[in-house]
């Protein structure tokens, strides 16, 4: 499978008790395009954007390795 490209959906804040940051990472392959979802909570907005961002990061990091070794 190959990537061709990456999209990210809008990101999502919801306030209740804490605020939840969340989103879709979309990766268009050569397999049609895969969902890879991500987010981060936390009682102050700064630090559940910055969680869903290194979360973000991370998925994208565990599909490139994981696509990677399907090739070999």
């Amino acid at each position: 499978m190959k990537i061709y490209k990456w999209k990210l959906s809008k990101l999502q804040v919801l306030k209740l008790s804490k605020v939840k940051v969340q989103g879709n990472l979309v990766a268009v392959t050569s397999d049609g395009n895969k969902y890879i979802p991500f987010g981060g909570i936390d009682s102050l907005y700064e630090t559940a954007y910055k969680k869903a961002i290194s979360e973000l990061n991370e998925r994208a990091a565990w599909f490139t390795r994981v696509t990677a070794k399907h090739l070999l």
